[in-house]
């Protein structure tokens, strides 16, 4: 199956709804979407980069760890030459400092769940598919762009490849 069929397929078996406009992600589709819809792309992303990463602990399916008595969602997990390597995926950095905040918090609870969990250091970072390279973003530090996303996980894939995907009209 290649690339392009998997995300086409994820997305296809999906439902669609209508709400408010989104933003970096519509220049990569061509189009408007809804918040509610960037916010489940973004969940297709997740998806998507898990079945491609060689050493991904996810897969097709969400992965959640409890800090401190709360569970939370890890969107992109691997082991990678001894390093847990974990990512937030963000198609949308541009949020008010309390959302930007409320990341960081989740980030730094899952990096210490991992660490208990498997015993080894943690690598997490807030990733961004949109930004070809890594950005700083006021409020989050150092957001990763896509390129060394795709080097870190070790994916087969460039990233003129991941620009250039083509979702078939009905997956819009």
């Amino acid at each position: 199956m290649s690339t392009t069929s998997l995300l086409c397929s994820i997305i296809a078996n999906s439902n669609q709804g209508k709400a408010r406009k989104s933003s970096l992600i519509k220049e990569w589709l061509g189009r408007d979407i809804s918040q509610s819809q960037s916010i489940r792309f973004g969940y297709y992303l997740e998806q998507f980069f898990n079945c491609l990463i060689p050493d991904s602990l996810i897969g097709d399916s969400e992965y959640r760890v409890t800090y401190n008595g709360e569970q939370h969602q890890v969107d992109v997990l691997a082991i990678i030459d001894g390093v847990v390597v974990t990512r937030e995926v963000k198609l949308n950095v541009e949020m008010d400092r309390g959302k930007k905040r409320d990341v960081l918090s989740r980030e730094h609870a899952i990096t210490k769940a991992l660490e208990e969990q498997f015993g080894l250091p943690v690598d997490n970072q807030v990733m961004c598919p949109f930004f070809i390279n890594n950005t700083k973003v006021s409020g989050l530090g150092e957001v990763e762009g896509l390129a060394e996303f795709l080097k870190t996980f070790k994916i087969d894939m460039t990233v003129e490849q991941f620009i250039d995907v083509e979702l078939e009209n009905d997956a819009k």
